[in-house]
């Protein structure tokens, strides 16, 4: 079912390490990152390059495990994948067990029964218990006594997360804080504790929140899956189906200030065959697997010859930014004034991300009908109705923009006049003016500053109207992304001689 695309394979990068890290043994924080390192004749200094080989017949940073479904929910040994994230017990403590139970009874004493409260009580709950062995019996009472009373096509299943992964993210950050000779002392660092960019990275510290998140609102407003975080893995509980997700009408009072919805199209049918969701599912974590394993390759951040740790930690940031970018933007479904700003937020950091991405290429329709064209070969076909859908939307929003001109044109579908630098009309065709007008109003969010005579013309040849399925573009990034994970490939890859293949 996975992709067996190779991972490719990178060479191995001088890494300098305080003599001091891991208690003086830095060879403890190769084997904690999951690194092949190796001593230089250079003091203080290894050649380093992850372990990770291949995708897609044994996981490595991330593992797909089936739990229990309606046929052998009542079974215990079901459960026991959890006891594998034993080495995390008592990593919340008492006081946060009790925490959780208390808010969990009071939620249900105020709050009427129904999927949405089993929800809220696993996510207070599953974190907190205090040994894997307690989480296996906890979850499975939940989903006897309260899932599948109320949707008997659930399952549960675990992704369980090799701590390798933190620790490069974890690991990144350290050599950053660290690499103006720190001390031990000055840094008050035990093992790999560090505080350095600790709150700006939360999803893979714990949860794959986002990440996750982004594959279970793909059909927003209807959800499929639900994820609920651990220390060592995530709970995927998924629904056998697309269920709504929302109220029809909000009975929020403050979400009723709120800017509307502008939906452009009716939202198709969503696959009615249960095992689709599950080979879904089991698609986007294998999928996952080899983005994180590529993206924590130290040979992508590579200065003077020497791994660049700000190089790194930036852009492990920028990367989890985007899928948090694209997790709001699918959870905020009936206001487009939010969505369509978050849109515009996350394509202009694509092309901070990727060498050779321009406005045009993450907005252009020629562009993105070619992205869509790809991904239709390469997404299995069989997950089209889960994934695709919304990719080819947000393309269709795009050539909606452009019935917005109204220039002066016989035809309907006329070029836009516009001025060029010295002041003479040029005509042009109505999707290249939609890219630069849409850079115009991406630009707005900083305020105009000096509008030229072609940005005036350009706004008033246009009817201003965005279609709130626009921010499907922003999907449509983050499902190529996680369908060719090697676009996040810098360094260069070796063949299995180990000779250079290619750059990317």
């Amino acid at each position: 079912m996975a992709n067996k695309r190779s991972r490719p394979k990178a060479k191995a990068v001088r890494v300098k390490l305080p003599d001091w890290i891991t208690g003086g043994q830095p060879e403890q924080m190769g084997r904690m990152c999951g690194w092949s390192m190796t001593a230089t004749d250079e003091p203080g200094v290894w050649s380093v390059r992850n372990r990770d080989v291949r995708h897609g017949v044994k996981g490595s940073l991330l593992t797909f495990t089936k739990m229990a479904d309606r046929a052998n929910a009542e079974t215990t040994g079901a459960y026991s994948p959890l006891n594998r994230l034993k080495r995390h017990d008592g990593v919340g403590g008492k006081h946060l067990w009790d925490v959780a139970r208390s808010a969990q009874r009071q939620l249900m004493e105020d709050s009427s029964e129904g999927i949405a409260m089993t929800l809220v009580g696993l996510n207070l709950l599953i974190p907190a218990i205090p040994t894997a062995q307690e989480a296996a019996s906890i979850t499975q009472r939940i989903f006897t006594e309260s899932v599948l009373p109320v949707d008997d096509e659930a399952s549960l299943y675990l992704v369980e997360v090799s701590d390798h992964l933190g620790y490069r993210y974890t690991a990144a950050r350290m050599l950053l804080a660290t690499k103006n000779n720190v001390s031990a002392a000055t840094f008050k660092a035990e093992g790999m504790v560090t505080r350095s960019s600790k709150g700006l990275f939360p999803d893979t510290s714990m949860g794959l929140n986002a990440y996750l998140t982004c594959m279970c609102a793909c059909l927003s407003p209807a959800i499929w899956a639900y994820p609920v975080g651990r220390p060592g893995g995530v709970v995927l509980l998924l629904f056998g189906r697309a269920r709504a997700g929302q109220e029809r009408i909000s009975r929020d009072e403050l979400h009723l200030l709120a800017p509307g919805r502008n939906v452009a199209e009716e939202t198709p049918s969503y696959p009615a065959d249960r095992t689709v969701y599950v080979r879904a599912a089991q698609w986007w974590v294998g999928q996952l697997d080899t983005l994180f394993s590529i993206v924590t390759e130290p040979a992508n951040y590579v200065s003077d010859g020497m791994f660049d740790t700000a190089q790194a930690a930036e852009r492990l940031l920028a990367v989890e930014q985007i899928f948090r970018d694209c997790q709001s933007i699918l959870t905020q479904t009936q206001d487009d004034h939010a969505r369509i700003t978050l849109a515009f937020t996350l394509l202009k950091r694509l092309e901070g991300i990727f060498p050779g991405y321009d406005w045009k290429k993450v907005v252009g329709r020629t562009s993105l009908e070619g992205l869509v064209r790809t991904l239709r070969t390469d997404v299995p076909a069989e997950l089209h109705g889960v994934f695709l859908w919304r990719a080819e939307r947000g393309v269709r929003a795009i050539a909606l923009l452009e019935d917005g001109f109204f220039a002066p044109a016989e035809e309907e579908q006329g070029k836009v006049p516009l001025p060029d630098k010295q002041g003479v009309l040029i005509e042009y065709e109505r999707k290249t003016a939609v890219t630069e007008w849409l850079q115009l109003v991406r630009n707005s969010l900083h305020g105009f500053d000096k509008p030229s005579p072609r940005d005036r013309a350009l706004l008033a040849a246009h009817d201003g109207n965005i279609p709130g399925d626009f921010a499907d573009v922003a999907w449509l990034h983050i499902l190529d992304i996680v369908t060719h994970p090697e676009k996040l490939a810098k360094f260069e890859h070796l063949d299995k001689n180990g000779e250079s293949s290619r750059r990317r």
